[in-house]
């Protein structure tokens, strides 16, 4: 057990991923790519088990695909009970620069929007910076990491399709930043000092997130 502290002794320096604004957003980032890699598996398997359901497939009516040189089409047809997924390292910072740099901005200027009206900003969007990303991914690979062959492809980077889709992911990552937001008060406040503020608890804001503001 570890001894307690003395009274009027300093508080322990923070983590690292606190203790300046460019570490906070950091840290976040990699929060972000690492649960859109883990987002990329899930979504496959949830695809394949809503097309089963009438109540949900019609959301799900995307034709995804990958670049046909890749050989991968097959997990299509993995056995469902294998729960088997598929992911490219690329989208680490697919997930993570939509994240950062558009859907963080865009909750902090849009916030007391009705929830629904900013699920809609977000879709709207990420499918514009889908599009976007999908083509420099093909350039820079010389493949296409994902394509969208249904016939409401955009240039087969995108399709109108994943609107249902990306009003869920946009709400998703603009909650998973409202749950690490609640963290900024102690990040202003070590960035000067390197440690924790004497009462790190109350340095919490007690206000509800949508009340906090961003960097």
């Amino acid at each position: 057990m570890t001894a307690p502290r003395e009274p009027g002794a300093p508080n322990p320096p923070l983590p690292w991923m606190l203790r300046t604004p460019a570490a906070f957003a950091a840290s976040r980032f990699v929060v972000y790519g690492t649960v859109g890699l883990a987002s990329e598996v899930l979504f496959l398997n949830l695809t394949r088990w809503a097309r089963l359901t009438p109540l949900l497939a019609w959301a799900f009516r995307f034709d995804w695909r990958v670049d046909p040189r890749l050989e991968l089409s097959a997990v299509w047809k993995a056995p469902q009970v294998a729960l088997f997924g598929q992911v490219s390292l690329w989208m680490f910072f697919v997930y993570a620069i939509c994240s950062l740099f558009i859907i963080e901005p865009m909750y902090r200027r849009l916030k007391r929007a009705p929830f629904f009206a900013r699920g809609v900003a977000y879709a709207l969007a990420i499918l514009g910076y889908e599009w976007v990303a999908g083509n420099v991914l093909k350039q820079l690979t010389g493949m296409a990491i994902w394509i969208y062959a249904d016939p409401w492809a955009i240039g087969g980077m995108t399709s109108l399709a994943l609107v249902p889709s990306w009003i869920g992911t946009g709400l998703f990552a603009e909650a998973l930043y409202r749950g690490m937001v609640v963290l900024e008060p102690l990040v202003v406040a070590a960035s000067a000092t390197g440690v924790a503020p004497r009462s790190a608890p109350s340095a919490l804001p007690a206000v509800a997130p949508d009340a906090v503001e961003g960097e």
